[in-house]
């Protein structure tokens, strides 16, 4: 355990009793390549938390990065729409601590309740004031999606799941991976083999899920998972994605209009302006998360 605090290189609440000893295993949320996350009890308060079990590779390896990367974020983050990571735990394996939310915003957008427009802006701003936050703090998220945005029983968003973050040091990098961000949400300039992005790539994928909120549709959906076929899927609505980022994306907004359009946007006030910023093909046209809330959209 010492080699991962030496890792982390600031403190973070580690404790060493078993799991077991002080909270209660109630159920399983989910799982995936990172482990589990169980619903749990603590046994003298009562309170829920939710608690993810860190899957080890070998113990040569040590920690996963993902692992790492997530505590550093959630440590560097404390804002009401950012998960709180309450402790570590190492007895009998690797357990972070985190408040318990009961359900997410992709059951809630692909449930049977209808929102008004009045919570589904108010749901996207605490989402961009999240994203803000993350990126003033120099982390981009690297895989905004539905599911990874949790409501508490107050609906407060809050976003989750920092395995794939980056914490950068200028505003882009030339050695940063491309086989981040789940498909739908993934931004051209990923798909197209980049390894120079910045926050630009966090925005595409916000502008995704506006869009999803808004109509309860995949704007960008594919049964088949390659690269291709996603850019394919953009291309459709988009138009064609040139090679390289300095290019006129006119028409390539145009086309998007269109087809918000089409899908009945118009009537929303200042969507259509807030979604076609958002998605434009030029990372570098795209506003940053805190002209996003500076928007028209968001208006009372």
């Amino acid at each position: 355990m010492a080699r991962f605090t030496y890792r982390l290189g600031f403190p973070i609440r580690m404790e060493t009793r078993s799991i077991h000893e002080k909270y209660e295993i109630l159920s399983v949320l989910g799982s995936g390549g990172y482990g589990k996350v169980f619903k749990a009890r603590n046994r003298a308060t009562g309170d829920f938390f939710a608690i993810k079990e860190i899957r080890m590779m070998s113990s040569e390896e040590g920690f996963p990065q993902s692992a790492i990367r997530e505590a550093k974020a959630l440590q560097m983050l404390s804002h009401p729409n950012i998960i709180h990571i309450d402790s570590i735990i190492t007895i009998p394996k690797c357990y972070f601590v985190m408040e318990f939310c009961p359900t997410s915003l992709d059951r809630v957008i692909h449930g049977g309740k209808d929102l008004s427009i009045g919570e589904k802006i108010c749901f996207f701003q605490q989402i961009m004031q999240a994203v803000s936050f993350c990126h003033q703090n120099n982390v981009i998220h690297r895989d905004i999606k539905p599911s990874n945005i949790l409501i508490s029983k107050e609906n407060t968003l809050k976003l989750i799941d920092f395995g794939l973050s980056r914490i950068i040091k200028s505003e882009s990098s030339n050695d940063l991976s491309n086989r981040v961000v789940t498909q739908w949400y993934r931004a051209p300039e990923l798909l197209l083999g980049s390894h120079n992005y910045s926050f630009e790539i966090d925005i595409w994928s916000c502008g995704c899920l506006l869009y999803e909120i808004l109509t309860k549709e995949v704007l960008f959906y594919t049964e088949e998972e390659s690269d291709v076929a996603q850019i394919n899927s953009i291309t459709k609505i988009c138009g064609s994605i040139p090679n390289n980022v300095m290019f006129d994306s006119k028409s390539s907004i145009n086309s998007l209009e269109t087809y918000l359009v089409s899908k009945g946007i118009s009537s929303i006030p200042y969507a259509i302006d807030l979604i076609s910023k958002m998605l434009n093909i030029d990372p570098a046209q795209r506003p940053q998360a805190t002209q996003v809330l500076s928007h028209p959209f968001f208006v009372k």
